[in-house]
């Protein structure tokens, strides 16, 4: 059985309908999920079905019906046998409704982009590169997919006369298909249908009807054989109150019918048409008038795409909003961008929708040319900013024009809201693209921009705080990239102030950005450490992330799913604070690795592929402790599996690199040199193959030569250890610049060693 629900519990009437693509037995709990943060936008009715009874032909009906389809990406989802799959999706594709997918699990991400490709996924839980918290993603997504009651009332003000659809329900789809007949004829568009699909279950039936007959211009009566071989409602009810109200009635055949039973169950009828003729006597009815504005016709696009007062039909939808657009009206270009339709080909998807981006930002420069204010500016900003979006993954200089323009436009104008939320978004896509100063600068420049508005206008700060906390943690992310680490350390805690706030007013929101913004600290404080050997700053990284793991810790149980990869990455990064101090517990630090591989062990289990990483990060860390406690057995059972691990992921060949010069100086300390050799042989093909950016000028390279040179010196292998004593020197000299004594002594050692390695040879 379907249900519905509505923000105050009214009629779907006259509203944007949404269906939400759950399972039967899950479909409860994902509109609690969602319902409130779609409310907040948009008074819509959201449908779900219960899996009770349902018919196939009322499921699809509601799924035609719909503009908007709320895809919560679960495990089923992605289950190729899965209801959703073989029976949701394929009606979603035919009817071509466009979704938004909502993440329900941060670990079906990467499976959800591998199935779906270049379709927007919104997720709660993304705050690693969040530049729009995800109420504002949600908002952008929802004002230009659904109706609120103000665009309900322009798009009702764009109807030229009422048409009563009066059929057999046995008859729906002959009665639409008529009514897309009679649709193609333009003038006949701008004609508002009433047909019994707009009843509620629970609504009082006679009178509704009877008003919308009363209300309408004129009565279309389907004929067909179901209409009239037996008596019926519409017999007995509909065309009677039609002739009272002295209705201008159309009947139109639809099917073969006997005259003479037609003329007897409805008496006085008028001459019985074709759909063809019945569209040349509404076009008439309708009269010549003036041709439709651009923007009458985008909201007539709007009002088939969502069914609003007419049957839906979204390619005459489509057609009209490609119509708006291409006559000069910006808001349709931008609608067409922003739906998003299940394509067979990913590629399709990605080109429609930056076709229609560029074409938005083509409108909005000219409105902004022909009348630049701030209005103007801040919508050209904002074309200029999603196309510089949609551009970046294969354009990222052309995006970066785009953002350069966008902010030159807000700042001229002084919206210094909007300009920091363009120099955020530009900053983040700077990092991305390994920019990290510049990406520093922007972000900073976003900040500042943030803090004016905060300061000039008390109101906005009130309901934009997460936007400026994000802000701040995304500062602290670029400076650690950019090796800015005191100034990390500054942003971080401005962000912890800002989200200890707003995690007690709404605790699922921003606790796990309070507490991976704790993390991070802690391991800024970790790096300052290690460069300083200030023991203050050990204590500071491991207050943060035991604060981290505390938090995470008391909401685990919110949703594990959700929170326990987070506590393990921490358990992870405690224990290498824990590996740094030579005065720490290494039965307490194993304790905390052990539990961290446990966890993401399961996971991996459950979602293969996507903690890969993590777990190679957390046996790294205790293989370094077992090589500490002389175990070496120990610590190549771990790197076995990181070298595993490492040749599934193709990004990684640092790592791997890393990780086999790891597992050789396992084998070096047993005296197992020809096995060393082996590994730190592979590990230095890697490093000079060129899939590591940067090797000849990289430290670990440099490490590899020198324990290479050693092993092939110990295997009494002198000219194979010259060359890589040179090499190692080599490496290290280029590094000295910014490192001063430590590279230096190792330079002279390894001249040592090549002087030593000559008077041998």
């Amino acid at each position: 059985m379907l249900h519905f629900e509505t923000r105050d519990g009214s009629s779907p009437n006259e509203k944007s309908w949404v269906f939400l693509c759950a399972l039967p037995e899950g479909a409860p709990a994902q509109l609690a999920a969602i319902r409130e943060d779609i409310f907040q936008f948009c008074n819509c009715a959201i449908w779900y079905d219960d899996g009770v009874d349902t018919p196939p032909d009322e499921l699809e009906n509601a799924i035609a019906q719909s503009a908007m389809a709320v895809l919560p990406v679960t495990g089923s989802l992605l289950e190729a046998e899965s209801v959703i799959q073989m029976q949701i999706l394929p009606l979603l594709q035919s009817h071509r409704v466009s979704i938004l997918p909502v993440l329900d699990d941060p670990n079906l991400l990467d499976m959800f982009n591998l199935r779906f490709r270049n379709i927007q996924v919104l997720d709660k839980h993304n705050t690693d590169k969040t530049a729009i918290p995800y109420e504002e993603k949600l908002k952008r997504f929802l004002d230009t997919m659904l109706l609120g009651d103000a665009m309900a009332d322009r798009v009702r003000g764009t109807f030229r006369g009422q048409l009563f659809l009066s059929y057999r329900k046995k008859d729906r789809a002959l009665a639409l298909d008529m009514m897309k007949q009679i649709r193609k004829h333009p003038r006949c568009r701008a004609i508002k249908l009433w047909y019994d699909e707009f009843l509620t279950p629970g609504e009082e039936f006679n009178g509704n009807i009877f008003n919308a007959i009363r209300e309408s211009d004129l009565f279309l009566l389907a004929l067909t054989q179901n209409m009239v071989k037996e008596d019926n409602y519409v017999i007995r009810d509909e065309y009677p109150r039609a002739q009272r109200e002295e209705k201008e009635i159309l009947p139109v055949v639809l099917e073969q019918v006997d005259n003479g039973l037609v003329q007897d169950r409805f008496p006085c009828i008028p001459p019985l048409m074709d759909s063809a003729q019945a569209a040349e006597k509404l076009a008439q009815r309708m009269g010549e008038g003036a041709e439709n504005t651009p923007e009458q016709d985008y909201l007539l696009g709007l009002a088939y795409l969502h069914g609003l007062y007419v049957e839906r039909q979204t390619r005459l939808g489509l057609e009209q909003l490609e119509k708006s657009a291409q006559r000069g009206y910006a808001p349709a270009a931008l609608q067409l961008a922003n739906i998003q339709i299940l394509e067979d080909d990913a590629q399709v998807q990605r080109q429609h929708k930056l076709c229609w981006l560029r074409k938005y930002a083509e409108l909005s420069a000219k409105e902004y040319q022909q009348n630049p204010n701030a209005e103007t500016a801040q919508q050209y900003a904002d074309a200029l900013d999603r196309a510089a979006e949609a551009e970046f993954e294969q354009r990222p200089e052309a995006a970066f024009y785009l953002y350069e323009q966008a902010v030159r436009v807000l700042e001229h104008h002084g919206c210094l809201a909007q300009s920091a939320q363009v120099c955020s978004n530009y900053g983040l896509k700077l990092v991305d693209a390994g920019k990290n100063q510049d990406g520093l600068q922007m972000l900073t420049k976003a900040l500042r921009q943030y803090s004016q508005q905060y300061k000039a206008d008390p109101e906005w700060a009130k309901t934009h705080t997460a936007q400026f906390s994000y802000c701040y943690y995304n500062v602290g992310n670029a400076a650690v990239q950019a090796g800015e680490l005191k100034l990390a350390k500054l942003m971080y805690t401005s962000a912890i102030n800002n989200f200890s706030i707003l995690a007690r007013e709404k605790p699922e929101e921003y606790t796990l950005v309070l507490a991976q913004a704790y993390g991070n600290l802690g391991n800024v404080y970790r790096r300052m450490w290690r460069a300083s050997a200030d023991p203050e700053e050990c204590t500071q990284a491991e207050a943060h992330h035991g604060k981290a793991i505390e938090i995470l810790n008391e909401v685990i149980e919110w949703d594990p799913r959700v929170y326990e990869p987070a506590f393990a990455l921490e358990l992870v990064s405690l224990a290498a604070v824990y590996l740094q101090n030579p005065d720490s517990d290494r039965g307490r630090t194993k304790i905390l690795l052990d539990h961290a591989i446990k966890i993401l062990q399961a996971y991996e289990q459950m979602y293969p592929g996507q903690h890969l990483y993590q777990l190679a990060n957390a046996q790294g860390n205790r293989a370094v402790l077992f090589l500490a406690e002389g175990d070496p057995e120990s610590a190549r059972k771990d790197f076995d599996s990181i070298i595993t691990i490492f040749r599934m992921l193709p990004h990684r060949q640092l790592e791997l690199a890393r990780a086999m010069w790891n597992m050789a100086n396992t084998y070096a300390m047993e005296k197992k040199y020809v096995q060393a050799r082996q590994y730190y042989e592979e590990a230095a093909a890697i490093y000079e193959s060129g899939a590591v950016q940067g090797s000849e000028r990289n430290p670990d390279y440099a490490q590899c030569c020198y324990n290479l040179a050693y092993c092939l010196c110990n295997s009494r292998n002198y000219p194979e250890s010259l060359t890589w004593a040179d090499r190692a020197a080599a490496v290290y000299r280029s590094l000295q610049g910014g490192a001063g004594e430590v590279y230096a002594s190792r330079i002279r050692e390894l001249q040592r060693l090549a002087e030593w390695l000559k008077s041998v040879i």
